[in-house]
């Protein structure tokens, strides 16, 4: 296997990772905000 791809995988994966955890937090604000 390629280390480039694994490394170019793993780089999407915090990507993704960091994209859900910013939406996860604005859901949240959200949610304290509409309660």
């Amino acid at each position: 296997m390629n280390p480039s791809v694994h490394s170019n995988n793993y780089f999407t994966l915090i990507k993704l990772a960091q994209f859900a955890y910013r939406v996860q937090q604005k859901v949240y604000s959200v949610r304290v905000f509409f309660l």
